[in-house]
């Protein structure tokens, strides 16, 4: 991970952009390397509804981020339409 190379201040100042919000155990990680903002473009449920509504309750990571020890800045849903397109077609069971 490109983290292990930031120093403590550095990574406090990083922003990790993804295409989905991330789940607890992503959120456990973010929180370990201390990075400062995460900016998502999907949201749990967005995902949830593309796969169908699938799982019958989806957890949130960003539900583990505010306790973290640090405050840690969470953005997002972004440019859902956008980040929706590669996923069409692909949870659909034959």
């Amino acid at each position: 991970m490109g983290g292990a190379n930031l120093t403590a201040d550095q990574a406090a100042e990083t922003t990790m952009y993804t295409s989905c919000e991330a789940c607890p155990m992503c959120s456990g990680v973010i929180v370990y390397s201390g990075l400062g903002r995460v900016v998502y473009a999907l949201s749990t449920p967005q995902v949830d509804e593309l796969k169908g509504g699938s799982v019958p309750k989806p957890m949130r990571g960003t539900a583990v981020l505010p306790q973290a020890d640090r405050r840690i800045r969470v953005e997002g849903p972004f440019l859902s339409e956008e980040a929706a397109a590669p996923h069409a077609g692909y949870w659909v069971s034959e």
